[in-house]
């Protein structure tokens, strides 16, 4: 799936910070972080860099820069396999 696909609701964000604008050349990007860590551990290095992106989480209306964040649950068969063949290597440098 297209990255503008999938992340199809960022511009039309945009759109509400930024009303009677177009988005222009602005392009999609996506970052991915790989970590091998404990769940617990995992969802607290991600609330700290959804904070990077957005200090402060409760502020009123949309975010100036658009963003988006999630993660993979293990627990499902297909995204356990997923993870293994994408993320192996971090397991047999730990």
């Amino acid at each position: 799936m297209p990255l503008a696909e999938f992340y199809g609701e960022l511009p039309e964000q945009w759109r509400a910070e930024h009303p009677g604008e177009e988005p222009g050349e602005r392009m999609i990007h996506e970052i991915r972080v790989g970590m091998y860590l404990p769940e617990a551990h995992g969802h607290d290095l991600r609330q700290r860099l959804n904070r990077v992106v957005c200090p402060d989480l409760q502020h009123s209306g949309p975010c100036p820069i658009p963003w988006s964040s999630s993660y993979t649950d293990p627990a499902e068969e297909a995204e356990r396999d997923y993870l293994e063949r994408r993320y192996a290597r971090l397991r047999a440098a730990a």
